[in-house]
């Protein structure tokens, strides 16, 4: 079996072959593990031949085939003599010829080492303001890349755009939301700089409804004057019309919600205009669970927000021993601060807020309800862990170890966030 990244000098065509062969002997029915084995085969195969293609489709677009073939682009000749749809041909296309200049990017994706997803991700991060920036941490991103699941890669590449766009002293604009099914359907979801993005559809009558509300509280703005003046458009106004319909419980109280944020402490010295101390750690703001903001986000949480301070050290409510089982609210939040938004169990990206607080080393078997021996769990692992005797213990980096019962370490291939302080390897792009 080849890693994720494989060796330095790629893989091998008789690597290449054995993974392939792997593949195809094995069937449906037959046990689990060579299942789960053929298709990791596969993915490894797929995962060769998708980085083959940025060289393959970057030298059709600069050879002449095209124009003799009769096709105006890669992306039309990708549709008819592959069959490819042709959002998919186009983003092949776009992906292949972005990657294909950077000297790193496309010497790992022709080694056989990244994902076309990967690739994509990477090839989308590069851009204004920041390209010199990306251009500079070509090697380290593709580094990071070479270890990280597609999700897990694109909250690291937010989380350093957010960086470089701190560092060259500019802000992201605004994009556009994305587009919007039989009855009603609501989505919410995270977008970059802590933004929110929703998707959804309602039936003619909810639509009706929910206009005539936004109608009426236009209505109710223009007869009092409070639109005279006013430069926002009209989305603008119906969007601060809208929040307001959940901004108010149904005792008529407001509804003040709670976002966890996470700052760290040099980032926080650094808008105070303190001096960034020698070994200054890697800079983190972001809201749990949606990913980074900028300063200006956490500057206006700090201000608007209930603030509550997590004292992460030994003396402080965040420790009861094992006078207490549960976990308090303090607990969870903490414990929900420091996992990465997901759950702990290797390879789970539940959202942290789904999950229980479980301790490492179980209640029964004498942990305690200290804040280093808790961590957010999800049902299903919670009950597998427990099930099964998996040992769970906290690295002095703060990381978590898993362990099965007869000692192997419970590891995944892909990590959806990279270990405390991990650096890119001084040998190459890839760890």
């Amino acid at each position: 079996m080849f890693g994720p990244c494989g060796a330095q000098g790629g893989v091998s065509r008789a690597a290449l072959v054995d993974r392939l062969d792997t593949a195809l002997e094995v069937g449906g029915d037959d046990d689990g593990e060579a299942v789960a084995e053929a298709l990791v085969a596969l993915q490894d195969v797929m995962t060769v031949l998708e980085s083959r293609r940025v060289a393959l489709v970057a030298g059709l677009a600069a050879s002449g085939t095209l124009g003799v073939a009769g096709y105006r682009s890669p992306a039309a000749w990708l549709v008819g003599e592959t069959g490819m749809g042709r959002a998919a041909a186009g983003s092949i296309r776009r992906v292949c010829t972005d990657a294909q200049p950077r000297p790193v990017l496309s010497e790992v994706a022709a080694a056989g080492r990244l994902s076309h997803e990967h690739v994509r991700a990477l090839v989308e991060f590069r851009r204004a303001p920041v390209v010199e920036v990306w251009d500079r941490d070509e090697g380290a991103l593709v580094a990071a890349a070479c270890r990280l699941t597609v999700d897990g890669l694109r909250l690291h590449l937010a989380r350093w755009y957010e960086d470089a766009l701190a560092e060259v002293a500019r802000n992201e604009p605004d994009g556009d939301p994305p587009k919007g099914s039989d009855g009603n359907r609501f989505r919410l979801c995270g977008g970059f700089g802590g933004r929110g993005l929703f998707d959804g559809e309602l039936t003619p009558s909810a639509r009706a409804a929910v206009q005539a509300r936004l109608d009426a509280g236009y209505e109710r703005l223009l007869k009092a004057g409070a639109l005279d003046g006013d430069p926002r458009s009209l989305e603008e106004v119906y969007g601060d019309l809208f929040v307001e319909l959940f901004e108010t419980g149904p005792d008529g109280a407001a509804v003040v919600p709670h976002v966890a944020a996470v700052v760290d402490l040099d980032t926080l010295l650094a808008r105070a205009g303190v001096a960034p101390p020698e070994a200054r750690t890697a800079r983190r703001a972001e809201i749990v669970g949606v990913g980074p903001v900028s300063d200006e986000v956490i500057a206006e949480l700090c201000e608007r927000a209930k603030v509550s301070l997590l004292v992460t050290d030994r003396g402080c409510a965040l420790w009861l021993g094992r006078g207490q089982r549960l976990a308090t609210p303090a607990q969870r939040a903490a414990a929900i601060a420091v996992s990465g938004g997901v759950c702990s169990y290797p390879g789970c990206t539940l959202g942290a807020e789904r999950c229980q607080i479980d301790h490492l080393l179980g209640w029964e078997d004498g942990g305690r309800t200290d804040q280093p021996n808790l961590a957010p769990l999800c049902r299903f692992h919670n009950r597998l862990k427990h099930r099964r005797r998996i040992r769970a213990r906290r690295a002095d980096d703060g990381s978590i170890e898993w362990t099965a019962p007869h000692g192997t370490p419970i590891t995944t291939r892909w990590l959806h966030q990279l270990p405390p302080g991990w650096v890119p390897d001084d040998e190459g792009p890839a760890p």
